[in-house]
């Protein structure tokens, strides 16, 4: 008996089980494997928008923040200017 590579097991695995799979969809496994390739492409979509989503909630605070800093020294300035 020969060694097996990786990928020669993984094909033949692959194999297996398309021939496992129902008449219909045995017909079509190419038709599968890009369903589920666009399946993680969108997986992988919505879990980066969650994470720059989950920054910028995370980051209102520090924008408000020094905002309201900004808004505090102007004030300061505007009454320092107003009282002789």
């Amino acid at each position: 008996m020969r060694n097996m590579t990786f990928a020669e097991t993984a094909e033949d695995v692959e194999d297996m089980m398309i021939a496992q799979r129902s008449p219909r969809t045995r017909r079509f496994p190419g038709v599968l494997r890009s369903l589920r390739l666009q399946g993680q492409a969108t997986l992988e979509y919505a879990v980066f928008t969650a994470v720059v989503a989950a920054a910028l909630v995370a980051m209102n605070v520090y924008v408000r923040r020094s905002i309201q800093a900004n808004l505090k020294q102007l004030e300061d300035q505007i009454n320092a200017e107003a009282v002789p």
